[in-house]
């Protein structure tokens, strides 16, 4: 934890905010706003640390904040979960100590399943272990854009549209970015023999049914071959053309 400080990464858009705060003499309901801002990424980072998690960098924004991990894609769900479930536990912890009218609409809106909000991770977690790694981005996606519109169409203003277009942008870049996670994902597992209770036979050289936390075991013309000695002649192939 004595090297976070040093991780901590200030947006442009969050000077801007400060300065506009001061001139139009909000500069006390900032400070309120980002406090639990603060203690919200703590609450992630806290328990990040404690499974000896990465961290790259913690990006506080003029509307929220957001921790970026180098880690593993297949790192186990469970862990995911409770990095995910520690910045609302340590915010509601707050609102025990300090009363702010900002702590439940903060907690209620980032709960929605928007990207990258926490709300997209819960979901993204749970699709992952109903459907498939890359089936879930496709679906995270789908509905981070859907509650994306229905929220502006709602409350159509110039600071709704600012706001959403920039999640929006997020969501798309998400999206872009599949093809490049999902490559990466199935180097992971040919990489390391992971272990995973969970097991799953898969007709087929077919790689976008795999899940998380699942052992694969692909049946090709009437014989069953591991996941790591199928991966391996398709990783190989790939990395010719």
């Amino acid at each position: 934890m004595k090297n976070i400080l040093f991780k901590v990464r200030f947006h442009p858009l969050f000077y801007l905010l400060l300065v506009l705060s001061i001139l139009t003499a909000q500069f006390q309901k900032v400070v309120e706003f980002m406090t639990i801002i603060f203690v919200h990424e703590l609450g992630h980072v806290s328990v990040a640390t404690f499974f000896r998690w990465k961290i790259k960098r913690i990006l506080i924004l003029p509307f929220g904040g957001m921790v970026e991990f180098q880690e593993k894609l297949n790192r186990p769900m469970y862990q995911e979960f409770l990095i995910t479930l520690g910045g609302p536990l340590f915010q509601i912890l707050l609102s025990f100590f300090w009363k702010s009218s900002y702590h439940f609409p903060l907690l209620f809106f980032n709960l929605l399943p928007i990207y990258p909000l926490d709300g997209s991770k819960f979901l993204f977690l749970l699709l992952n272990f109903f459907t498939s790694y890359y089936c879930s981005y496709l679906i995270l996606f789908l509905c981070s854009s859907f509650t994306i519109f229905f929220l502006l169409l709602k409350d159509p203003n110039f600071f709704t549209l600012l706001f959403f277009s920039y999640l929006l942008y997020q969501s798309i870049h998400l999206l872009g970015s599949v093809p490049e996670l999902f490559l990466r994902f199935l180097f992971e597992r040919y990489q390391e023999d992971f272990f995973f209770y969970r097991k799953k036979k898969i007709i087929g050289p077919k790689f976008k049914k795999m899940k998380r936390d699942v052992r694969h075991f692909f049946v090709i013309e009437k014989k069953t071959y591991e996941e790591r000695d199928v991966l391996g002649t398709f990783l190989f192939q790939t990395l010719k053309k």
